[in-house]
């Protein structure tokens, strides 16, 4: 897929459905070949760029529009042989997306950027559903003015569905619903949303009055009534977008323009008229304009870049392991306006989560203040914005860590997380950090209740019973009610999914636990390949080939060391069969006892999802 300087595809494809429009325009009014060349050039560019986005809602918004064009224009026109084309031309259509869509499983169509647009996975279309339902239920809680905008967020955790966590934790944060129509009624209610298809309605009533003086031809009209629609459509789909919106802004005023009598070739109303009026240039209202204008960009573009780039460059010095440089940087962000300090504020406890975490911390001597800074920016943050829930909850987190140096803090980050839980009581992210928390301070008989309250949040969902089950099997020593758990966990509608070999290790043991040796054969459906290969673990994997022989599943054990060849190490048979486990297998096998409890709530930082990561194609 194309991601582009736009940074995501569903951009690309959205800027280039308003790019082939006006492209179409365009060749209605070039005649000469070489410029109509140029044009077609510039047209395949685009359908390139746009079928690589492979956005399957700028898809149906190009394809409907594609529609009200050919309808439009065969209705419109005179000759019989035109309205014959453009019907050929919709029967096309819908033909050659219903070949696509039925040849959509063989290898050359599932192997191209077509694929994409024929096929709706599951978790990608059942979010996006959740998160419709959660904008209407919004609406009708406050449908004259709706919930203001820019907080759809609130709405979305307020009313957060705990079956969003089926499809991944990244599926699980919106700040929009991924429809245009259903933000605006949600966010602004009524009155946005009359506002909102005020601006369409308008378009199409001085696009049909400008073909009925005379002043658009039927093709231009079908071009300009279609370009409107298909943008509409996409947008039930998306959000909008900087991208979208230079685009739709220039198709506003390309509309107002040419739908004018002034610029018909001229003209005015009575023929012989110039362009407008002339009036007086204004030297001093020009030269306040511009002064007016520099300190907006100063104050409005400028500082906040500023501060911008010297938050990224304190990340890049935190990567580096570099603190004190960072630091540095940290303090000339924080210092500087911007209107960015979620992304700020984001960054640095991230960064500061993994130092405090590792303990590296406290080899940096200036280290008290550099988490007083962190904790001042989330405080301002906080204070900004009271209800979105997700800066509260990184405070919790960050001040989870710092607990360990400041016992003081472990009062806040009691009061953070439920502070966060209370703008959203569904969220399990949420409840299992409180939970992990709770294990850590001690207060395991209320972290084993909330994790057995998690249980009932989606009751097809297997990772509750996992993180529960691997608490009773290694915290409580409750094996076989562990191990029932961590079992059922790999066999509900939604199974949890491993991405580290050591949990498909807890899985062979609570199945030996269990004596369940059909479900012992099941282990090397579990093994994902990672996304490149780590030889530090392939113990891990020789411990589960083992255990497996013991049991005496020899095909089973060789599937799993087949897998480990391939994707961990070309060594892994050969060492298994020079019989190089010994302790550094029961080693492995005893580390693999992970105490923490839950998978979601991790205490690194890398364990932060940011939200907002962009829409969803």
């Amino acid at each position: 897929s194309l991601e582009g300087l736009l940074d995501n595809q569903i951009y690309i494809a959205s800027y280039q459905i308003l790019n082939l429009y006006f492209i179409l325009w365009l060749w209605s009014k070039t005649k000469e070949r070489n410029g109509r060349i140029l044009i077609l050039l510039a047209a395949a560019a685009d359908l390139i760029g746009f079928f690589l986005a492979q956005s399957r809602g700028a898809f149906i918004g190009l394809l409907i529009g594609l529609v009200i064009f050919l309808a439009v224009r065969g209705l419109l026109m005179r000759d019989r042989r035109a309205r014959l084309v453009t019907i050929a031309g919709l029967i096309a259509l819908f033909a050659g997306y219903g070949l696509l869509f039925a040849a959509r499983n063989v290898p050359l169509i599932a192997a191209s950027p077509f694929h994409r647009l024929v096929s709706f996975d599951a978790g990608g279309t059942t979010t996006r559903f959740i998160a419709w339902k959660i904008a209407w239920q919004g609406f009708l809680d406050k449908p004259i003015f709706g919930w203001g905008l820019d907080n759809f967020h609130i709405l979305f955790n307020e009313r957060y569905n705990p079956q969003s966590m089926r499809f991944s934790l990244s599926e699980t944060w919106f700040d929009r619903s991924h429809n245009t129509v259903l933000d605006v009624l949600s966010m602004t209610g009524i009155v946005g949303t009359i506002t909102f298809f005020a601006i369409f309605i308008t378009l199409a009533i001085v696009l049909v009055g400008a073909y009925r003086q005379r002043r658009l031809d039927a093709h231009a009209l079908a071009i300009l009534l279609a370009l409107p629609v298909a943008y509409f459509v996409q947008n039930l789909f998306v959000f909008d977008h900087p991208a979208a919106f230079s685009m739709s802004f220039l198709m506003y005023a390309f509309v107002i323009g040419i739908t004018r009598v002034e610029f018909q070739e001229g003209q005015t109303e009575e023929g012989t008229a110039p362009l407008g009026k002339s009036r007086p240039f204004s030297t001093g209202l020009a030269f306040g304009l511009v002064c007016i204008s520099l300190f907006v960009v100063w104050r409005g573009s400028i500082l906040p870049f500023r501060a911008s780039q010297a938050a990224i460059q304190a990340n890049n010095y935190f990567s580096a392991n570099l603190v004190a440089e960072a630091h540095v940087f940290a303090i000339q962000a924080s210092e500087r306006p911007t209107v960015y300090l979620d992304e700020q504020t984001f960054l640095l406890v991230r960064n500061l989560v993994s130092l405090v975490s590792n303990g590296s911390i406290t080899s940096y001597p200036k280290s008290k203040e550099l988490i007083n800074l962190t904790k001042t920016l989330l405080a301002e943050e906080i204070a900004r914005h009271p209800k979105n829930a997700y800066t509260i909850y990184l405070a919790a987190r960050f001040y989870q860590e710092t607990a360990r140096l400041y016992p003081e803090d472990i009062a806040k980050t009691d009061a953070l997380y439920r502070q966060a839980i209370a703008l959203s009581t569904k969220r399990q992210q949420f409840w299992y950090s409180l939970a992990d928390f709770y294990q850590r301070s001690g207060r395991v008989s209320q972290s084993l209740q909330i994790q057995k309250d998690l249980l009932t949040f989606d009751p097809e969902q297997g990772q509750p019973h996992w993180v529960y089950g691997v608490t009773l099997a290694y915290q409580q020593n409750q094996k076989k009610e562990g191990a029932e758990h961590m079992r059922k966990a790999v066999t509900m509608p939604y199974p949890y999914y491993f991405t580290d070999p050591r949990e498909v290790l807890q899985l062979v043991d609570a199945y030996q636990t269990l004596q369940d040796k059909e479900g012992l054969k099941t282990i090397p459906k579990q093994l994902t390949p990672p996304a490149r290969p780590d030889p530090s673990v392939l113990p891990v994997y020789l411990e589960i080939a083992r255990r497996l022989e013991s049991e005496g599943l020899l095909e089973t054990k060789q599937q799993v060391l087949d897998f480990a060849t391939k994707h961990i190490s070309p060594t892994a048979q050969s060492t298994y069969d020079q019989g190089i486990i010994g302790e550094t297998i029961k080693r492995t096998a005893t580390e693999t006892k992970l105490t923490t409890p839950t998978p979601v709530a991790s205490t690194s930082g890398s364990g932060l999802l940011r939200t907002g990561s962009g829409p969803r194609r």
